[in-house]
């Protein structure tokens, strides 16, 4: 059921199967609504912020895969769908919680996530330098 919403939302990748090919890491589908996927995305932005395990997947999607800031908050999106939609079968709210899963307020949270999974200002520069197409700029030493 999850994935069968996930790709409802249009948040998960487009698949391309031909013989013995099968690419993956492609864009996104984009089917279904564009309304439900810009606010899954704004969502996620926001919680990112709040939220110590979605700050962690942006964080490892930027810095360590590779992504743009809107192709990680895709990611986190596709996640925080997934999410909702499990608290919604099973009844039970959504709860923040750290890093090893332990539930904490949104004050803890809020506290621990800028500091713990910021990502560097040249990481960023360099993630948006390819939309440019020109080179970060020098860093003064």
């Amino acid at each position: 059921m999850a994935r069968r919403f996930r790709s409802f939302t249009g948040l998960v990748p487009r698949a391309s199967e031909t013989g013995e090919t099968d690419r993956k890491g492609q864009a996104m589908s984009k089917a279904g609504s564009s309304l439900l996927r810009t606010t899954m995305v704004r969502a996620a932005d926001h919680a990112r912020k709040l939220d110590p395990q979605l700050a962690r997947i942006y964080h490892l999607q930027m810095v360590e895969r590779g992504k743009d800031h809107l192709g990680a908050l895709c990611v986190v999106a596709a996640n925080l769908a997934r999410t909702l939609l499990d608290r919604h079968a099973q009844g039970t709210p959504y709860v923040i919680c750290d890093v090893e899963g332990r539930p904490v307020s949104s004050s803890e949270a809020k506290s621990s996530s800028p500091t713990q999974f910021t990502v560097a200002p040249e990481v960023r520069a360099r993630r948006r330098s390819k939309k440019l197409g020109k080179a970060p700029p020098e860093s003064p030493r």
